[in-house]
This record gives C-alpha cells, structure tokens and sequence, in this order.
C-alpha cells in the first residue's frame, strides 16, 4: 500500500525496488533496491511513519524489516525476518510490531531495530501468515496461519490468553470497542474479549471473510469470498447482529482489493476488470465509478488525492474532488 507523509508519496513496487516521489507531481526522489540485501522483491503491507522515518516489510523468498529516512532513502537500520513479512508494520511508543509469514510475532526499538521479544507460534506448516498484528490498549493481538488467535503484554510479550477457533483464520484481526474481530474459513465472522478472548458474538455470512476488517464508525466492512477474487463487499453492525448491506462483485469479474478504503463517507473498493467503485457507508449506494484499467489492487487517499494501484505495476494519481464530482454527474 502507497503511504504519504511530509509531501512524499512512497511506494513498493513489483521489481524490488522502494521508491519515494513527490506527492504533487510524482517526480521520483530517491529508490532503494532491496536486492542488494539478499533474495528478496515484494512488498505487501501498511507501511508506518515516525521520527524521520519510514518502516516497511518485505518478502518473497525472503524479507527484512526497513527502516529508511524519509528525506534520502539511507537505511537507518534492518532487520532480517526470514521468509519476510506480508502485512502491516503496527507502531505504538517507541517499539513496533511485525508479524512473520512464518508465525512469528517481533517487538522491535524503532531507534535502531533491535530486538526486545519475539514469540512464535506454529500454525499450518503449508500455509504462511499474510496477517498483521493489532495494538488494542496494553496488549497486542495477532492470529497464526491455523485457527488461533492470541493476546499478549505489549511490553514484554508475555502470553495472556490464546483462543482456538473451528476452521483456519481468514483475516487480519481488528480490535474495536473492547473487542477483536476476526473471520474464519468456514463464514463466521466473531467478536471476542480483548480482555478474555471469550466469544462475545459470532455471524455466519455464507462466505469466507478474508483480508483487513475496517471500522467505518457504524459498522465493519470486509470481503467475503478468498483473497484477490472477492465474491462481495460487506458492512455488518459491530455488534454482528446482523449484515447492514453486502455488494456482489460486478458480473464476470471481481473484488481484487485486499483492503476496503474509507474516506468522505464512502467505502472504496476496486475490481478485475480495472474499475474503482465507492459505496456509501450507510446503505451501500453507489456513489460513483472510475475506470482505471488492469487490474485494480490497492485504492487508498490523501490529502485530496486518490491513489490506484494495479497487479501491472502502475500507480495512478487523481484528484479525488474531480472524480467524486464527474462520477456524479455521469
């Protein structure tokens, strides 16, 4: 996912390469090849910002933990993480956390990278973790690659509870309102106790959650189907009471975003056929439509910009005014 910070927009890009561009223009400013460090060429997750720097996983075969400075691209420090790191670096304080593709979950000093605990967890030896940790007050939440979902100290990583579910675990979890969500393969999507892990509240959806759960202030919204070929869009009430609206994939395509994006009171999603769709959270209402082309693999925002990326390697700038306004009119 592209992340902006000081006017910088930065990005990974299929070919190994971290690149940062003016966010403006998108002239580039400096890039790094993570060739020089070993096999290693993707980058896949949220990256973090925080003093001068920029924090970044990457992965296949292998992957570090970055740490770049923003102005030039100098790697302040990294730190090596095995078959790397597929989702999101998560930040709070002076540490962050990393989640391995191998079911390890790293603290490491922001400063300089160095290593405070890890704990590891075996999950399904032919599955590798595409998922991230979540902070959720003074604990940190992560799932392995099987079925269980476990809460630790966020200093010192101390175990505090660990629940076992029915089937293997689809999405990231997602701490909100003194709970974490979290879906399963066989289309239940639960709410358990940050403080517990006791199920609070279970919904069966008829498809599989996968990806990132994200909060829009009324609700939660996700994919169901499987990862890069969502069946449908869905926003269900936190308390899973009931599923708010859900929004098929066009005909003879699909979901490809792994991410919903919310911004202006619509959920943004993109699709195979090189379309990018925003919903309105209330009701799921189409609010407009932009044709972008390829096939459409991250959509995010900011600063009154719109940003698509596609699995062909291109990345789009738009100004958002003008595509919410021309969409409308159409």
């Amino acid at each position: 996912m592209p992340g902006v910070s000081g006017g910088m927009l930065f990005v990974g890009s299929c070919n190994s390469r971290f690149h940062a561009l003016d966010a403006r223009t998108g002239v580039p400013l400096w890039h790094y090849d993570i060739l020089r460090d070993g096999m290693q060429r993707s980058f896949h997750g949220m990256m973090l910002f925080g003093d001068s720097l920029v924090f970044i996983g990457t992965d296949i075969p292998k992957g570090h933990i970055y740490a770049f400075d923003i102005k030039n691209g100098t790697v302040r420090w990294k730190h090596f993480a095995g078959l790397g790191v597929y989702g999101d670096i998560v930040g709070a304080d002076s540490v962050l956390y990393a989640l391995t593709k191998e079911d390890t979950l790293l603290c490491l000093k922001r400063r300089d990278g160095d290593l405070l605990w890890s704990f590891h967890q075996d999950g399904d030896p032919d599955r590798w973790n595409d998922s991230s940790p979540c902070r959720a007050g003074d604990r940190v939440l992560f799932r392995n690659s099987g079925n269980r979902v476990f809460a630790l100290s966020a200093a010192t990583g101390t175990p505090l509870w660990m629940r076992e579910l029915r089937d293997d675990l689809t999405t990231t979890p997602c701490a909100e309102g003194g709970g974490v969500y979290i879906g399963c393969r066989d289309g239940t999507l639960y709410r358990l106790a940050v403080e517990t892990g006791e199920t609070e509240a279970e919904l069966s959806l008829g498809g599989a959650p996968y990806g990132t759960i994200t909060h829009d202030g009324g609700g939660l919204i996700f994919f169901i189907g499987r990862r890069g070929s969502g069946d449908a869009l869905v926003s269900v009430e936190p308390d899973l009471g009931r599923v708010r609206w859900l929004r098929p994939a066009p005909p003879e395509t699909e979901w490809t975003t792994y991410r919903p994006d919310i911004w202006n009171g619509a959920v943004l999603v993109g699709d195979g056929a090189g379309r990018v769709a925003a919903f309105r959270l209330q009701d799921g209402r189409m609010e407009w439509s932009l044709e972008v082309g390829g096939t459409v693999k991250t959509v995010s925002h900011t600063d009154g910009t719109l940003l698509v990326g596609t699995y062909e390697g291109e990345l789009h700038a738009y100004d958002a005014d003008s595509i919410i306004k021309s969409g409308r009119d159409d």
